[in-house]
């Protein structure tokens, strides 16, 4: 509380040198005024909950971004028609080598599939004979119509042939089937490299 206050004397007992006579020594009665302390301003603490609100949504963002990384789906690279019947041979050489039938039934599913990717020619429910007639009156060269008709064709009479074929032939076709289609993909990735290659010097 403010008003007067007072300040009462101090005595202290001293001796004197030379003579070791003994004193003392006495404060004036002092009066002072008392003045209302200072009003201090207590901080709201504004700035710690905004700091506090700050960081908890920077934690959020990140759990988020964290969370739709791992729930996105993996994309799987476009492939060519021709990758995708090379996977397909590779699966029916492995599974199926010891059924014949099974082996070219197998054979010309996939090859109808690929002149379907490959052509843009509808495969479904047509002969082997018809997809041929089709292949013959596209712009391409000879030498890959003869190929591609010449091993439908026979796969599709292999399917429904009563009896075996000459030993050995289907490792023989298999063999043809896989450098002919490495050809293919090792030709595209040389172009899908050298194009990469033009677009990164641009």
């Amino acid at each position: 509380a403010s008003g007067i206050g007072s300040i009462e004397p101090i005595v202290l007992q001293c001796i004197s040198m030379p003579d070791s006579i003994p004193g003392e020594l006495s404060t004036q009665l002092l009066e002072v005024m008392i003045a209302e302390p200072i009003a201090v301003e207590e901080k709201s603490g504004v700035a710690g909950y905004l700091y506090i609100l700050i960081g908890a949504l920077l934690i959020s963002t990140i759990v988020l971004i964290i969370i739709k990384m791992k729930s996105k789906p993996d994309v799987e690279p476009v492939k060519s028609p021709e990758e995708r019947f090379s996977g397909t041979l590779a699966q029916i050489k492995a599974d199926n080598q010891s059924d014949r039938k099974l082996f070219f039934t197998k054979l010309h599913s996939a090859l109808a599939d690929y002149i379907k990717l490959k052509y843009d020619i509808e495969t479904t429910g047509q002969t082997a004979e018809a997809i041929s007639d089709h292949l013959e009156k596209l712009e391409i060269p000879l030498n890959e119509k003869e190929k591609i008709s010449n091993w439908l064709i026979r796969s599709e009479k292999e399917k429904y042939a009563p009896f075996g074929g000459e030993p050995g032939d289907i490792i023989r076709l298999i063999t043809e089937l896989e450098d002919y289609f490495s050809d293919i993909n090792e030709n595209t990735k040389k172009k899908k490299n050298s194009d990469s290659d033009i677009s990164e010097a641009k």
